[in-house]
């Protein structure tokens, strides 16, 4: 049976930070003993840091929801703007409620799966047009014999050609040396009889 792990006791900075939206949607009785609960700190040591936040009366507990409330819908309305700004950007038809972020992420989420953005690859094959496929970094190749090399260019491919990464040390330092992998090209030889 595995030993459950005790949980770190918070510094007060951060637990002053986490605590005030806790306070804001806290609806029980006890707040001191439900503080001291949950954030793992005697009743004292609980009712310093209402008193901290400002929130050890009723009343201050009041003003600080309403704080809360008015934040949160401050966020809310400034993710219905960025999504409805994508929405208009995107020329997708919506005719929905303009203060739902929800029913917008859904518009924006049916939009994307309909219409799925593809990026063109970095390099074309220059006799038929086709997406190269990358081998090594540096060196990529076509259906048709064509092939590109960082260092060459363009090329036809030969079936007497081998592809392979050879090291290339880059700096020599006082006690290390940097070396990458670069591609190279190799011939077989032919074998006389």
């Amino acid at each position: 049976m595995a030993a459950s792990k005790k949980q770190k006791k918070v510094n007060r900075k951060a637990r002053l930070r986490k605590a005030k939206p806790w306070v804001a949607t806290f609806q029980g009785a006890d707040i001191v003993a439900s503080y001291a609960k949950r954030f793992k700190v005697d009743p004292v040591c609980a009712q310093r840091d209402l008193e901290a936040m400002k929130a050890s009366t009723p009343e201050q507990r009041k003003e600080l929801k309403q704080a809360h409330d008015i934040r949160k819908q401050k966020e809310r309305e400034e993710k219905a703007a960025r999504f409805m700004k994508k929405i208009e950007k995107r020329n997708i038809a919506y005719d929905g409620n303009e203060s739902d972020p929800r029913a917008m992420l859904k518009a924006l989420k049916e939009d994307r799966a309909a219409n799925p953005v593809q990026k063109p690859p970095k390099r074309r094959c220059e006799n038929c047009g086709k997406a190269m496929k990358q081998q090594f970094i540096g060196l990529k190749h076509c259906k048709c014999g064509t092939s590109w090399s960082k260092a060459g260019g363009y090329f036809e491919r030969t079936p007497d050609m081998v592809f392979a990464l050879q090291r290339k040390v880059i700096k020599k330092g006082k006690n290390s040396i940097r070396t990458k992998q670069v591609p190279v090209i190799r011939y077989k030889q032919q074998s006389t009889d």
